[in-house]
């Protein structure tokens, strides 16, 4: 807190790493900082994209969101 001199820092890092057209590794994560705890990182998402051939893989860690409607959300891509 500001009243007693002290402060804690956090920051959202990400990276959407994109080596070849058919390849692409994602990462996301929180990273902060506390004058009584240290340093402190909390891992996301980190997962890997790959086309192969006709075949698209996806392997890792990944955030999937239900969506917000009852029964049907049309930005989903899982439902």
């Amino acid at each position: 807190s500001f009243a007693s001199g002290t402060a804690d820092l956090s920051t959202r890092l990400f990276v959407d790493a994109r080596p070849e057209r058919d390849f692409r590794v994602f990462a996301d994560g929180d990273l902060g900082y506390s004058t009584k705890g240290g340093p402190a990182f909390a891992l996301d998402e980190l997962f890997a994209d790959a086309e192969l051939g006709s075949v698209f893989v996806r392997a890792g860690k990944q955030t999937v969101n239900w969506g917000v409607g009852t029964f049907y959300s049309p930005a989903n891509l899982i439902n």
